[in-house]
C-alpha cells in the first residue's frame, strides 16, 4: 500500500489538471498564469523554508547532489551513444539528449519525494529539505547542458548564447530561493538568529500552493502538447530517462559510498519524467519539438510504473 500511497496522491492531481484543461474548465492562459505562480512564487517560498530548517541534513544533500550529477553526466552519455547507434540526425541529437536527462524536479520530484519517505527518519520534511537544498543547483545546470546541447546541435554556441545563459542563472527564482535559505541556515549557525514566525508561516501558507498548482500545471500541459511524428526516439528518451537514470543512481550511490536514505532521494529524483518546460526550451532554440513533446507525454506516463518500481526498491 505504500506504493500506492505514495504514486496515487499525486497523479491524481496531475490527472485532475489534464481533466480540467482538457474540457475548457481551465484555458491555456489561466495555466500559464498558475505555472508562473507557482514557479516564480510558490516553490521559492517553499524552497526557503525547507532549507532555512535543512542546517541537519546539509551533509546529506551534499551527497545526494553528487550522486544525482554523476548519473545525470552517465545518462548524457548513454544518450549521445544511442543517438548515433540509431543514425540520429544531428540537428535532432541536442532534444533527445535534453528529453533523457532533463527531469521535472519541482514539480513532480519534490512530492512524489515528501510521500514517498514520510515514514522514513525525520519523515517527509526532512527527505524534501534533502532535496530541497540540491534543486537549485542542480536546475541550473540542467538549463546550461540544456541549452549547450541544443545549440551545439545547430552549432550555434556563441558570446551571445553564454551571455543569455549567465542571465537566466542570475534571475533564476529557485537558484535565488536556495541561496536565501543557505543565507539563513548561516545565520542561524553564526549568531543563533532565527526567520521572525510571521515571516516564516507567510512563506510557509504560500509555499503550500506551490505543489498542488505545480501538478495541476503539469496535467494541463501533458494533455496540450502536441503528440505526433516517428516516436521511436521519444520511446528511447523515456527508457534512458526512466530506467537508465535510477539505475545509475542506485550504482554512483554504491560507489560513491552513499548511505541508502541518499541513495534512495536521488533515484526517485532521477525517476522523474522530462520536465515540461524542456518543451519550450526546444521550440525557442529551433530543436525538434515533436520529439520533444513525445518524450514529455510518454515519460508522464510511463513514470507511475517507474517510481513504483523505484520505491519497490527502496523498501
Amino acid at each position: 500500500m505504500h506504493i500506492v500511497n505514495t504514486i496515487a496522491p499525486v497523479f491524481l492531481v496531475v490527472a485532475l489538471g489534464a481533466m480540467l484543461r482538457r474540457t475548457g474548465f481551465v484555458s491555456a492562459d489561466v495555466q500559464r498564469g498558475t505555472n508562473r505562480l507557482a514557479y516564480w512564487v510558490g516553490l521559492p517560498c517553499l524552497l526557503v523554508v525547507k532549507i532555512s530548517d535543512s542546517g541537519t541534513v546539509a551533509d546529506k544533500a551534499g551527497m545526494m547532489m553528487l550522486v544525482f550529477l554523476a548519473a545525470t553526466a552517465g545518462m548524457i552519455a548513454v544518450a549521445l551513444v544511442a543517438a548515433k547507434w540509431m543514425g540520429m540526425q544531428a540537428a535532432r541529437v541536442g532534444t533527445f539528449v535534453q528529453a533523457s536527462f532533463r527531469g521535472n524536479l519541482a514539480f513532480i520530484g519534490l512530492p512524489v519525494v515528501f510521500f514517498a519517505f514520510s515514514e522514513g527518519p525525520g519523515g517527509g520534511d526532512a527527505a524534501q529539505s534533502v532535496a530541497a537544498l540540491a534543486i537549485g543547483p542542480i536546475v541550473v545546470i540542467y538549463n546550461v547542458v540544456a541549452v549547450v546541447a541544443l545549440l551545439a546541435s545547430e552549432h550555434r554556441l556563441g558570446r551571445t548564447a553564454f551571455k543569455k545563459m549567465g542571465v537566466g542563472i542570475a534571475t533564476n527564482p529557485l537558484l535565488i530561493a536556495c541561496l536565501v535559505g543557505l543565507l539563513l541556515v548561516w545565520l542561524n549557525a553564526a549568531t543563533g538568529a532565527t526567520m521572525p514566525i510571521f515571516l516564516q508561516r507567510g512563506l510557509d501558507v504560500a509555499g503550500q500552493f506551490a505543489l498542488p498548482l505545480a501538478l495541476l500545471g503539469v496535467g494541463g500541459a501533458v494533455v496540450a502538447t502536441p503528440l505526433k511524428g516517428h516516436l521511436g526516439p521519444a520511446v528511447a528518451a523515456m527508457l534512458i530517462k526512466l530506467s537508465v537514470g535510477p539505475a545509475l543512481g542506485l550504482l554512483f550511490g554504491w560507489l560513491l559510498g552513499a548511505d541508502s536514505y541518499v541513495t534512495a532521494i536521488a533515484m526517485v529524483m532521477l525517476t522523474c519524467p522530462t520536465a515540461v518546460a524542456s518543451y519550450v526550451l526546444v521550440e525557442q532554440l529551433k530543436g525538434d519539438p515533436p520529439l520533444a513533446a513525445g518524450s514529455i507525454v510518454l515519460s508522464t506516463l510511463g513514470s507511475a510504473v517507474a517510481f513504483s518500481i523505484v520505491i519497490a526498491t527502496m523498501t
